[in-house]
């Protein structure tokens, strides 16, 4: 009888985990691949325990990444708080200000 309960034990604390590492970031199959098969095996629980904080999980198995979104309206906003703040990048930090770069240009004889 033990036996289950160490099962669920285990399972919640895979659950806490991918929802944890889901909260802080992006997952990765290249970087984990034990926590990536957790996020596989845990879909449906996943997407069930982040849906009451107002968030969408989503997965792209065949690229290999794992990510959670806030729930917005219709009108692209959300009733919830953000989890996270938005912040306006930099301009050299943006990726506008890798669109000045100039490529080599190949002359042909």
């Amino acid at each position: 009888m033990t036996e289950p309960e160490t099962t669920q034990s285990t399972t919640g604390n895979a659950l806490s985990l991918a929802v944890i590492k889901l909260l802080k970031g992006v997952i990765y199959q290249d970087e984990d691949p034990n926590l990536w098969q957790q996020v596989i095996e845990l879909q449906p629980r996943i997407r069930d325990y982040v849906a009451v904080m107002g968030l969408t999980f989503h997965i792209d198995e065949s690229e290999g990444y794992a990510w959670l979104v806030t729930k917005e309206d219709d009108d692209g906003t959300s009733q919830l708080p953000r989890l996270m703040n938005r912040r306006q990048l930099s301009f050299p930090v943006s990726p506008v200000s890798y669109t000045h770069l100039t490529l080599p240009t190949i002359y042909s004889v």
